[in-house]
């Protein structure tokens, strides 16, 4: 007696039959999406990175030189880790497409 149940070819067979459409569907939806994505990686990264960058820049000149008494400093550096937060989510978007 075997410890797994034998599956017949035929019950297996109209499950990838019944699936194929639904399959091509989602194939149809995720390429050309995953395409638009790869193709507009670079400018998304040197646009976040750049906005991470200035942002936390600005964030620390306006703290350190007191200029802006009622500046939003921890707002700001939010702000701009957020925009680093958002790389990383659009590339783990770009990796689920690309499966």
């Amino acid at each position: 007696m075997t410890a797994f149940p034998i599956m017949s070819t035929r019950s297996h067979s109209i499950r990838s039959l019944a699936s194929a459409p639904l399959r091509f569907a989602w194939d149809l939806l995720r390429l050309p999406l995953l395409g638009l994505l790869v193709l507009l990686a670079p400018a998304v990264q040197f646009v976040c990175g750049g906005l991470l960058i200035f942002g936390i820049f600005v964030s620390i000149a306006f703290r350190v030189s007191g200029v802006g008494a009622a500046f939003p400093f921890w707002h700001m550096i939010g702000a701009s880790l957020g925009f680093g937060a958002f790389i990383v989510l659009y590339y783990g978007l770009i990796a689920l497409l690309s499966r």
